[in-house]
């Protein structure tokens, strides 16, 4: 009986190496997928932030031009609406370019 004991104890033993092993070898792979996960997400930031940051300056171009050398042919409830669309495209430029940089960081790029 006590020769099954110990014969037990040894395959337990096994198993447990085993069972190690399988975790460090699925840990690894895991830290392998969630690193190509990690990547796609920042590729897709910086997709975004770009596409964005294009975006809201050129808004911010027209409410300036509508603003400013335009003034005259626009009602005062348009430029109303410009000078508050200028503030929000300015800051959706800042916004943007905030993205840009984290995902140029997360992707080991130059940031500029």
């Amino acid at each position: 009986m006590s020769v099954s004991v110990v014969a037990l104890s040894n395959h337990a033993a096994v198993l447990s190496s085993h069972s190690a092993a399988l975790s460090v070898k699925s840990a690894g792979v895991a830290a392998v997928a969630s690193a190509a996960v990690a990547e796609r997400r920042f590729k897709l930031l910086l997709r975004i932030a770009n596409t964005g940051l294009a975006l809201a300056m050129l808004v911010l171009i027209a409410t300036v031009l509508i603003c400013y050398p335009f003034e005259a042919q626009f009602s005062m409830a348009q430029l109303i609406a410009g000078h508050l669309s200028m503030i929000a495209s300015a800051t959706l430029v800042k916004i943007c370019y905030v993205g840009r940089c984290v995902a140029q960081y997360g992707l080991q790029q130059e940031v500029r």
